[in-house]
């Protein structure tokens, strides 16, 4: 009789009806479910971007919150390079956005 009971678990839009045996789903389960599917496109396209070492370097310190100065502080060289490199980085960009639009 228990194996019928029925509850319902609050997911991303709406109630549900899930029985006991299965796992509920959960708003958490679903945007980790999301945010890695995020995390694939972004390494997609930053593969296909083809970075030398020196731009991947620059781009994982923006992407933690850094900025250009304490980047360039944190790698041992000029502002100034670490502004073309962002630069560089950002046509890159743009080319494989261009790439996969069409």
């Amino acid at each position: 009789m228990l194996s019928r009971y029925k509850f319902r678990v609050k997911t991303y839009k709406s109630y549900e009806h899930i029985t006991r045996d299965k796992e509920p789903v959960t708003q958490f389960d679903l945007y980790e479910d999301s945010l890695e599917e995020s995390q694939k496109y972004v390494d997609n396209i930053i593969e296909l971007m083809n970075l030398s070492e020196g731009q991947l370097d620059t781009l994982n310190c923006y992407m933690a919150g850094m900025t250009f100065r304490k980047i360039a502080k944190i790698l041992s060289i000029s502002e100034v390079t670490i502004w073309r490199r962002r630069k560089q980085i950002q046509e890159k960009y743009l080319y494989v956005q261009s790439m996969i639009d069409n």
